[in-house]
């Protein structure tokens, strides 16, 4: 299952483009890897209030809250994607948002390079 979770956070951040099944989808992806992340966070809002089950729009919003600098929202929406599925063990997303926070307090305390 740990596979299957860092290939989804792998095909959603280092591919250039991926044609995903809806348009506000991919126009949310091409918005986050543009940099345009509040842009991605109102397409992926839209996306989860209309599909609150869908996995990979609550992964990419997750992610999306991370860049924002929102650490609460990041850890709620990483919560609810681990939650659709109790079963499988998908540590990933969590381990993005803390190794995040701890990347950040050191910049913070060491200055960045």
């Amino acid at each position: 299952m740990i596979t299957k979770v860092i290939s989804t956070i792998f095909t959603l951040l280092a591919i250039p483009s991926i044609g995903f099944a809806t348009p506000s989808l991919n126009e949310a992806k091409i918005a986050y890897d543009t940099g345009n992340y509040d842009v991605a966070e109102g397409k992926l809002t839209e996306i989860v209030e209309k599909f609150p089950d869908d996995p990979v729009a609550l992964l990419m919003l997750g992610l999306t809250y991370d860049r924002l600098n929102n650490s609460l929202m990041a850890e709620k929406t990483f919560k609810n994607y681990l939650a659709l599925s109790e079963d499988d063990f998908k540590p990933a997303p969590v381990g993005h948002l803390y190794l995040s926070r701890a990347l950040r307090a050191e910049k913070k305390i060491f200055g960045s390079d």
